[in-house]
């Protein structure tokens, strides 16, 4: 969040996502790498670099590191729509994007599922890692060059569709561009118990996403399902995300007071799934799956 209020937003995740040729490295071992990743910039390059780790403690790294420059994607994204969409317009907004990983994991296990089928001179799994990253580094491109970082820089408006876009967001209480960065606002930020309830949500929701949604084919497989089957399997998950992030974008769009109440819905939904898969017996694999 410090980075995007000091650089150029749009650029700044647009480099996040990037990759170009500079450097090469192993993250394995202290040889040359029996897979050369190019990268000049973040996420996609660690992405693929998964595909040339062979320990858990390369695999530790990468993970690290691909959490570290992932961090800033979804502050960054909510910036941006706060600077482009009124407090009114957001939640619809939000819910749009943030669908996207939703329809990552319904097409996802698909698109992995053929993945895992190529036959080559390396692993499948590398194949994952290498194809998908470069996907992401593709994006980033686009990124760099389409994602705006002010209204007022936004080239398909006309200047009097910018000037009514940023007279809308600033009569409606939110900077029209980038503001400061102010140690005075970390302090009253700090000190309010919201963002304290806020945090501690996140935090006790993302324990179990790690380990259910990053590495949910490893669950899949202790039901008793096997291999690939364990990526289509998964599919199902990504639809009903993508249902249920669209119905409450919606509802919090044209229901006042309604966002923590739908926050709460939805995590005591996940929270009665998670005891069906803890609770229900062995063999009721349809069940817990």
């Amino acid at each position: 969040m410090y980075l995007s209020v000091r650089l150029l937003i749009g650029k700044y995740l647009g480099i996040t996502v990037l990759v170009l040729p500079l450097f090469r490295t192993s993250l394995t071992t202290g040889r040359e790498p029996k897979l050369t990743t190019s990268d000049r910039i973040v996420w996609a390059a660690i992405l693929m670099c998964h595909a040339a780790c062979h320990n858990f403690t390369g695999l530790m790294i990468t993970r690290f590191f691909l959490g570290a420059f992932e961090a800033s994607i979804a502050p960054g994204f909510s910036l941006i729509t706060g600077m482009f969409y009124t407090r009114r317009q957001q939640p619809l907004r939000y819910g749009i994007w943030f669908a996207g990983g939703s329809m990552a994991t319904l097409f996802g296990g698909l698109l992995s599922y053929g993945v895992g089928h190529i036959a080559g001179s390396v692993a499948a799994w590398q194949y994952l890692f290498l194809i998908f990253g470069a996907i992401t580094a593709i994006w980033g491109i686009v990124m760099l060059f389409f994602l705006l970082d002010t209204p007022s820089t936004t080239f398909w408006l006309t200047s009097g569709e910018r000037s009514t876009a940023i007279h809308n967001i600033m009569t409606d209480g939110q900077p029209g561009a980038k503001a400061s960065y102010k140690m005075s606002q970390v302090v009253e930020t700090l000190r309010d118990p919201l963002t304290w309830c806020l945090s501690l949500y996140s935090f006790c929701v993302n324990i179990a996403n790690g380990g259910l949604t990053t590495f949910g084919s490893l669950v899949v497989q202790g039901f008793g399902y096997e291999g690939l089957q364990a990526l289509l399997i998964q599919m199902p998950t990504g639809a009903a995300q993508l249902c249920f992030v669209i119905t409450s974008a919606v509802l919090c769009s044209y229901i006042p007071d309604i966002r923590a109440l739908t926050m709460m819905a939805l995590a005591l939904i996940s929270l009665v799934g998670m005891v069906l898969m803890y609770a229900l017996e062995d063999s009721n694999q349809a069940g817990r799956g």
